[in-house]
């Protein structure tokens, strides 16, 4: 493998879930959580809805590509990663303030795709015809945002997404990389609604809750190996630990909060 290899090898990282969930845990405790929680719904919302253009487009994955799938994934058009790509970071670019992480954005996002190229995952169509979904998604959500107001704009973003999930299921198929997007968007919709008041304040909380998150992931996984989900080739049963992902993050912003006060309390109680 030579430098350029190596540099694509690294950009394609970006697009992988072991990469973008570290970024959203970290985001939600250390960043701005509305945003970065908007930025988790719009990658969930791509996972979903690309599948739908996928089955639409029908134009098939290169054969090394499609052999290559653990799941049996077939389509290329639009590329997926690219559509997701764009939306969470590019959620991020339109958001930041200064010029010089729009432009670091861009560029990565440009890197990203090239990645796609160099290795023959995409051609350069399906990698443009992913990214302008992703525009046209976010251009479509914030004009909704500033005319109607947030609450208009997440009912529309929540009843289109429905809408997909239920054309998918009467005229295609929810695949296995579906089940992702419905249960990461469920499990952060959840998040956002029965624990929109858990917000972690103290560094001592939110390294507490890093810890916590951590911790009950692994426990995710390891639930998810046990019990034989991993090796379920219905995508309903494989992909649910993306629901619990989520929720362990807001389960671990409250165990901070408690564990942090407990502590808190008792070096302040006097001694007997």
């Amino acid at each position: 493998m030579n430098a350029i290899d190596e540099a694509a090898n690294f950009f394609l990282k970006f697009g992988q879930v072991s990469f973008i969930v570290p970024i959203i845990v970290l985001g939600i405790l250390f960043g701005k959580r509305e945003d970065v929680e908007k930025a988790a719904c719009f990658l969930a919302f791509a996972i979903i809805f690309n599948n739908l253009l996928k089955n639409i487009f029908h134009i098939p994955l290169p054969p090394h590509i499609a052999a290559a799938s653990p799941f049996g994934a077939r389509y290329a058009f639009p590329s997926g990663h690219t559509h997701m790509e764009v939306i969470f970071y590019g959620y991020f670019l339109y958001k930041a303030k200064d010029y010089k992480v729009k432009a670091a954005l861009a560029a990565l996002l440009i890197c990203c795709a090239s990645s796609m190229v160099h290795f023959g995952f995409h051609e350069w169509s399906a990698i443009f015809a992913g990214a302008a979904c992703a525009i046209i998604e976010i251009a479509a959500y914030i004009l909704v945002e500033k005319k109607f107001g947030e609450k208009i704009a997440a009912l529309f973003a929540i009843s289109f997404t429905l809408i997909i999930i239920c054309l998918l299921y009467v005229f295609y198929e929810i695949d296995w990389n579906t089940w992702v997007g419905i249960y990461f968007f469920a499990g952060v919709l959840a998040g956002m609604k029965f624990f929109k008041n858990i917000v972690p304040k103290r560094w001592t909380q939110k390294i507490l809750a890093l810890f916590f998150v951590t911790a009950l992931m692994k426990a995710v996984y390891w639930l998810s190996a046990t019990l034989g989900l991993d090796a379920n080739r219905l995508g309903c049963v494989l992909r649910l630990k993306y629901f619990f992902f989520p929720i362990s993050l807001y389960v671990a912003m409250f165990l901070g909060i408690k564990t942090s006060e407990f502590f808190a309390q008792n070096k302040k109680a006097p001694d007997k």
